[in-house]
């Protein structure tokens, strides 16, 4: 009753919705020719399209001319199956479609035979784009996992494509820098997005959300000749693809270390040996895990409808601040005593009496001067002695700075980031395939040197703020008829 209510409604949907919503899509097509072995071309011989991953089967027939077109598929590898009576069983294998991709299976001969007999080819690794005239560039799973950049940065990557400039590391944790220079197109004019929802900050060039590797499948960076949808980018748009569950159970877990121990002081601080080696250290934590959701008796008993993918990757940052030098109140000061007190040329410093009826106080004329350039003990507010105390000791003599400064700190500043991304796929029927996929991080700045305090105040000064992030895309696929689909892709940012 449900199976039979949900199709109309969601054609229904589907085709409201259809005609004003322009959105992204990473959706492709598989398609191909079939002829017999006089070339001829063959009509009505079923095409089968597997997913490996998640054992889902799609059915389609050959036209008059042969040709057979699988439309809205989303990324992965692919295996074709021709069946005909008179003729032997085709399978073609290791089809691997990227975010849309118009991928072509070839020109196939069926030979003639029992349809028992089976002819088995291998797709090539690197086939030709024969289907679509633009340029594209791919990173795959296997180089995202093989690759790696110090703050796990998916777009520091991409200076090893074809036409992309791009000079630093990458942001020193789970972040996003500019996609760089692409085909000479600076990185503000690049469009970013995660399964077809934009992904760039507001007006700027990154990652409004970063993605951790683990719950990347690919990357696509479509350089030019592209699809009219992605219209709204100047320069070269780049596609992230997460990845999805698949049939079978899969799970990593893993653990990446940085610290201070490992570094040598660096060049501002290396000969001031009052100022200990910062403490930096960065520690990543992470796990994924994927396969079939279903519930024995109740839900998706075959393991074939509902799968999923989970990945949470933490990191709690400690890392260093700048090197800032300040001056302090000595010990003396705090007792309301100036007396040894000079200013930077070297000079006694003198400390006006409020209360005194004289308006001068110099050194040639101290008579509205404290006596002896003391403050006495009762005229010290007790409020301001106590928040006196929260300021620093000096560490540092005023003949090495010139009476600059004596207090010299290098503040550390925790910034945890915590990341979670859940993806869930569902295909009740074989014209239906949905997908939700949801990402949440919040990065937190704690510590006398976080990004917002102000640089005269980075002596030690406590300061906590948190900034989440989150990124979403709905994306619903319709296929009623072979020749009408129907593709629904709704994110929030």
């Amino acid at each position: 009753m449900i199976r039979s209510f949900l199709k109309p409604f969601l054609l229904l949907v589907l085709l409201a919705t259809s005609v004003s919503i322009h959105a992204q899509s990473t959706s492709g097509q598989i398609s191909g020719h079939v002829v017999d072995p006089s070339g001829a071309n063959i009509v009505g011989a079923t095409v089968q399209l597997l997913n490996a991953q998640t054992g889902e089967v799609r059915e389609a027939k050959t036209a008059e001319s042969g040709d057979f077109v699988f439309p809205g598929v989303q990324p992965g590898q692919f295996k074709v199956r021709i069946a005909l009576i008179g003729f032997k069983a085709y399978e073609k294998e290791n089809l691997n479609l990227s975010a849309n991709e118009r991928l072509s299976a070839g020109n196939i001969t069926l030979a003639v035979g029992a349809q028992s007999e089976t002819v088995e080819v291998q797709a090539d690794r690197t086939p030709v784009q024969t289907e679509s005239g633009e340029r594209s560039a791919l990173l795959d799973s296997k180089e995202l996992s093989t690759l790696m950049t110090a703050g796990r940065d998916v777009t520091a990557l991409l200076r090893v494509l074809p036409g992309v400039v791009k000079d630093g590391g990458g942001a020193s944790q789970l972040g996003t820098q500019s996609a760089g220079t692409i085909n000479g197109v600076r990185g503000d004019y690049n469009s970013l997005s995660v399964d077809g929802t934009t992904g760039n900050t507001r007006g700027g060039p990154n990652l409004d959300t970063p993605m951790n590797y683990d719950a990347i499948g690919e990357v696509k960076v479509l350089l030019g000749n592209y699809q009219a949808e992605y219209g709204q980018a100047a320069g070269s748009v780049v596609q992230i693809v997460t990845k999805s569950g698949s049939k079978n159970f899969h799970g990593s877990a893993y653990y990446y270390n940085r610290n201070e121990a490992f570094n040598a002081n660096d060049y501002f601080n290396k000969n001031k040996t009052y100022v200990q080696r910062p403490i930096s250290r960065y520690n990543t934590i992470g796990y994924n895990v994927g396969g079939p959701f279903f519930i024995p008796g109740l839900l998706n008993e075959r393991k074939d409808k509902i799968f999923f993918f989970f990945s949470q990757e933490i990191w709690p940052t400690k890392k260093p601040g700048t090197l800032r030098q300040f001056m302090m109140p000595t010990a003396l000061e705090r007792q309301g005593d100036f007396s040894q007190s000079v200013d930077k040329s070297g000079n006694q410093v003198y400390i006006k009496d409020p209360t005194s009826s004289s308006t001068t106080c110099s050194k040639t004329n101290t008579s509205g001067c404290f006596p002896g350039n003391k403050i006495p003990t009762s005229r010290i507010d007790p409020d301001t002695q106590k928040l006196m105390s929260i300021l620093p000791m000096p560490n540092a003599s005023g003949t090495i700075s010139g009476g600059l400064y004596n207090f010299v700190n290098q503040g550390v500043t925790k910034n945890p980031v915590n990341q979670q991304v859940l993806r869930v796929d569902y295909n009740p029927f074989t014209q239906l395939h949905t997908y939700f996929r949801g990402t949440h991080m919040t990065t937190t700045n704690d510590g006398p040197n976080a990004a917002a305090v102000n640089a005269l105040m980075q002596w030690g000064v406590p300061f906590f703020y948190s900034t989440p992030s989150r990124n979403a895309t709905l994306n619903v696929t319709y296929i009623p008829t072979p020749t009408l689909i129907n593709e629904l892709n709704v994110g929030f940012a």
